[in-house]
């Protein structure tokens, strides 16, 4: 989580996604009844990060290091949450799942700016 709850999903097809239920028909669904903005082509990119910023994932924190000073971007990944999604957060019965960290962490260096 980057300021706000996000889904964090870079690369659809990935086996690390497909094992959680999450695919190509499923975040276009999510899409359709208003849950998720969906992008498959582009992405989302997130703005104006200072050169240390914490990352969350499930509450536990991980310092992310830009390059400037400020107004460094983030690509976030296809999708964001509406805000009927971001409501249902608290109660969707989610849980940490170890491979999905790592992933979302490498990617998020990786995208750094």
């Amino acid at each position: 989580m980057l300021g706000e709850v996000s889904p964090l999903i870079y690369e659809i097809d990935n086996e690390v996604y497909a094992k959680q239920g999450i695919n190509f028909d499923v975040l276009k669904h999510l899409d359709a009844i208003g849950l998720i903005s969906f992008e498959a082509l582009g992405g989302y990119t997130r703005r104006g990060f200072v050169k240390y910023t914490h990352a969350f994932y499930y509450g536990r924190p991980t310092l992310i290091e830009f390059p400037a000073d400020e107004n460094n971007p983030i690509q976030t990944g296809h999708a964001l949450l509406t805000t009927t999604g971001k409501e249902l957060v608290p109660i969707c019965g989610s849980v940490p799942k170890r491979r999905v960290l790592s992933l979302c962490f490498a990617e998020v260096v990786t995208r750094r700016g």
